[in-house]
């Protein structure tokens, strides 16, 4: 993949988190769950990256991902799981 704001070559992975909860996205407009779950988030706006559990809201796939080591971009392909 090359980035496409300053075409460097982009190295490829998964977005992981240290706990191994669950990663999502919110609009700045929202407010944060006061439980998080698959739907409180989509609910308030928001996106998961990647699937996650039923129960305790921990991720099962992580998403693939791309990051630029020049100037720093992260592109993530939410319905896709890394290897």
């Amino acid at each position: 993949m090359v980035c496409p704001y300053c075409h460097s070559p982009m190295e490829e992975g998964s977005i992981m988190s240290l706990s191994g909860g669950a990663i999502y996205w919110l609009p700045i407009t929202s407010s944060l769950p006061a439980f998080l779950s698959k739907r409180t988030v989509e609910q308030a706006g928001g996106n998961l990256l990647g699937d996650v559990t039923k129960i305790g809201f921990f991720a099962i796939h992580p998403p693939k991902a791309y990051f630029c080591i020049k100037c720093h971009t992260w592109l993530i392909q939410r319905d896709t799981v890394g290897d």
